[in-house]
């Protein structure tokens, strides 16, 4: 079986039968172990947390400048799990004012809160309208939600980001189209994958600028390899994810 199946115009394309009942209660238990894991490696780690990822210490970062200048900072995590990015976070900041809101599916929200006893960090089951967000950050998220621009809209409506972050997001210099993704925790997902070019565009659309954009290193089960998209027509193979970083254009610019 390919890890990635199919080529299509869009998920209402996607055979129901191909669709399974992803990120239930397989990823649950996949999530939780994850969970447990980094809590044991940050409480037996050193001067530098294990938390710490590339993407997680650029978040980080961003942070930093907005407690810098803000005495604090408020990031809204989309799918961000039980909190494995949260964990990253406030583990590698020497400066704790942090308010971090996840939202992620009611199953997740729940695991999470049960899991990270943390007053600094809130899961909602739905999108939270919050007065104030300084970085609404997306990790391996978008690329799984259908109307991902519609749903991109809704963020800004609902909490107007200074910066938008996405990291581990499928696009590059191909067409856009959907798959599916032979998830082994989460059954058989609809995933896009898109045109970087596209993708820059719709979010600038809505107030923002491009600010970063780097290829990421993906550990694929376990090792440092391109994406194993052999089954595709070349002019559809992706080789890497990519990182974007886009910041709210100043009204007078």
């Amino acid at each position: 079986m390919s890890t990635w199946e199919g080529i299509y115009e869009s998920f209402a394309e996607i055979p129901m039968e191909d669709k399974g009942h992803h990120f239930t209660t397989g990823w649950r238990d996949a999530e939780k172990g994850r969970i447990k894991k980094l809590q044991r490696a940050i409480r037996h780690g050193g001067a530098i947390s294990p938390a710490a990822t590339h993407d997680a210490t650029l978040l980080s970062f961003l942070a930093s400048t907005a407690i810098r200048w803000k005495d604090s900072a408020v990031i809204l995590d989309c799918g961000g799990g039980a909190g494995r990015t949260f964990l990253a976070v406030v583990n590698t900041l020497e400066l704790p004012l942090v308010e971090y809101h996840i939202f992620e599916t009611e199953l997740i929200a729940q695991l999470g809160s049960e899991m990270i006893k943390d007053d600094s960090v809130t899961f909602h089951a739905s999108l939270p309208k919050l007065d104030r967000v300084d970085i609404a950050y997306m990790r391996g998220f978008l690329h799984y939600v259908d109307d991902w621009k519609g749903f991109l809209s809704d963020v800004v409506a609902a909490c107007n980001p200074d910066y938008l972050f996405f990291a581990v997001l499928t696009a590059g210099d191909i067409p856009t189209f959907a798959t599916l993704y032979n998830y082994r925790e989460a059954g058989r997902v609809p995933q896009w994958y898109l045109n970087a070019k596209e993708f820059i565009d719709a979010v600038c659309a809505l107030g923002y600028g491009c600010l970063l954009k780097s290829k990421d290193v993906n550990i694929f089960r376990g090792e440092a390899a391109p994406l194993p998209m052999e089954n595709f027509p070349p002019e559809y193979r992706l080789e890497t994810t990519c990182s974007i970083l886009f910041r709210k254009a100043r009204r007078d610019a």
